[in-house]
């Protein structure tokens, strides 16, 4: 069983585009998907992981191989980045609050939203350009 860590996958929409990319390889006899870690187990013979690997990798989702079940995943260092983010934010809705209504004073608050943004949510930013280079926008319900 190979057992992936795809950091680019956390819903439904995704998991749909990961179902239709490995559809075509034949010799997949399950798919499990575990969306909060973040996880992908394919059952298939080990011969075909390259394949899966590569076509992970096409959807703009690479994946990075686990060790074999009950053998702990290495975790997702999130909240550093999520801490600097609201961090940002704050900094940013203080300096629009307070600072003089001066062009200065406007573009350092509109930078350090940008900054937060970055920090917060770039890989959506990311996952909607590869689902827009693979015409595969879906609808959320």
């Amino acid at each position: 069983m190979l057992r992936l860590r795809v950091p680019a996958m956390d819903c439904g929409a995704e998991e749909a585009e990961i179902r239709r990319a490995l559809e075509p390889l034949a010799g997949i006899r399950a798919l499990r998907f575990d969306l909060g870690r973040r996880q992908l187990s394919v059952q298939a013979p080990e011969a075909l992981f390259p394949a899966v690997e590569s076509a992970l990798k096409g959807l703009g989702m690479p994946g990075e191989r686990l060790p074999e079940a009950g053998a702990p995943a290495p975790a997702e260092r999130v909240w550093p980045r999520m801490a600097g983010a609201l961090l940002t934010a704050v900094a940013a809705e203080a300096l629009a609050a307070l600072a003089p209504a001066e062009l200065p004073w406007r573009l350092a608050g509109m930078a350090l939203a940008m900054l937060a943004i970055a920090l917060a949510g770039l890989g959506t930013y990311r996952k909607g350009l590869a689902a827009l280079r693979q015409l595969g926008l879906t609808s959320m319900p």
